[in-house]
């Protein structure tokens, strides 16, 4: 094992532009993925009480400052906060959910045409097209990118809830003299 893997692992994640995931790093460093994993849980723990953080995202970990400190690195980065509209939200939403899902699906979910809303999200680098539909010729499949994880801070879409949680939640959220059906949700 070498002396300073832990720093080594350190200057590897802030030097990359994109996460690492742990063969990678494993690769990179020479060492098993095993010793990496435990490693990197350790800088995890480290980082918990500092200004910037390690997280693990779907594909790997990286660097990321606290959330707290947003307002002032806002300030001295002049960053804007992303603002989305409604359609965009439920897009994301349903890409979230239901994915890989084809624009038509999208389209038929929210009942209306969302187009251009799914261009601008993929554009924003919040949505990706992972592949193409088999059999419906040559639709294009989307999925959320690690930056949509970044945003909504979590490490995987296992983290959200599933579309019959959300069902429940919706249900749950009604008037109790008010009937509905299951359809009417989805």
């Amino acid at each position: 094992m070498k002396e300073n893997l832990k720093e080594l692992i350190e200057a590897l994640l802030f030097a990359s532009p994109k996460p690492l995931s742990v063969s990678e790093i494993s690769r990179i460093v020479e060492e098993s993925a095993e010793l990496v994993e435990n490693t990197l849980r350790k800088l995890e723990g480290e980082y918990r009480k500092r200004g910037i953080r390690i997280i693990k995202v779907e594909n790997g970990y990286h660097f990321v400052t606290a959330e707290e400190f947003s307002p002032w690195i806002r300030k001295i980065r002049d960053i804007k906060k992303i603002k989305l509209s409604r359609a965009a939200l439920e897009v994301l939403a349903i890409v979230a959910l239901k994915q890989p899902v084809t624009r038509a699906e999208i389209n038929e979910l929210r009942g209306q045409n969302s187009d251009a809303v799914v261009k601008q999200l993929v554009e924003r680098n919040l949505l990706k097209i992972v592949g193409k539909k088999p059999g419906s010729g040559g639709a294009q499949l989307f999925a959320v990118t690690d930056n949509f994880l970044k945003m909504f801070n979590l490490k995987s879409v296992k983290d959200l809830p599933s579309f019959e949680e959300l069902k429940e939640l919706a249900l749950a959220d009604r008037p109790v003299q008010q009937e509905l059906s299951i359809d009417e949700i989805e």
